[in-house]
């Protein structure tokens, strides 16, 4: 049996050879394209969560430029009724708020708060710890946090998240979840075991 492979090469094989190479290369073709759609699937995940970001993003500058356009309009006519009355405000004293130092927590300790579509969720990293040992995965119903192998936190969560609208950054020896809620609802607690 001859074989065309390509590049102006053709090779004579018994039969069993051939037949032999065809099955490991459709083999080899199979294992690839597995290979090539899992990373297809992550790389929609990502666009996803990317594209959520980008929304989340615009909305919250739109929320800011209308409270600041509503504060502006205030103000405005706040001095106009006193420039109307005739009264000169004095000029507001500048006031600068002490600086506040955050203290580290232990690893695995965290702290978390939450309005009626999103909660936020700050978990404590050991000292030095980089972002290559850390692992985050979020579920549908569960969140892990994991340092160079030692799971920190990990636990069931109250209600339900949706895990392609949710994101962690790692920063300040701490890991932020931002995680999306898959009903717009106030949660009694973060974890189910919590009181």
């Amino acid at each position: 049996v001859c074989l065309w492979l390509g590049a102006d090469c053709m090779l004579e094989y018994t039969l069993e050879e051939a037949k032999e190479l065809l099955t490991t290369n459709e083999t080899n073709a199979k294992t690839l394209l597995a290979s090539l759609n899992e990373d297809m699937a992550f790389l929609r995940d990502q666009i996803t969560t990317t594209e959520v970001n980008i929304a989340r993003c615009h909305n919250y500058g739109v929320k800011v430029r209308a409270k600041e356009k509503e504060e502006s309009d205030k103000a405005a006519a706040s001095k106009a009724a006193l420039k109307d009355a005739g009264v000169v405000p004095s000029a507001p004293k500048s006031f600068a708020p002490p600086a506040r130092e955050e203290l580290a927590g232990e690893p695995g300790s965290y702290t978390w708060k939450q309005d009626r579509e999103e909660v936020e969720l700050s978990v404590w990293l050991p000292k030095e710890a980089q972002k290559a040992d850390v692992r985050v995965t979020i579920l549908a119903e569960s969140v892990k946090i994991e340092h160079a192998g030692t799971v920190l936190r990990e636990g069931r969560l109250a209600a339900k998240c949706s895990p392609n609208g949710s994101t962690w950054t790692f920063g300040k020896g701490r890991v932020e979840l931002s995680l999306e809620k898959a009903e717009a609802a106030q949660w009694p607690t973060l974890f189910e075991t919590e009181s």
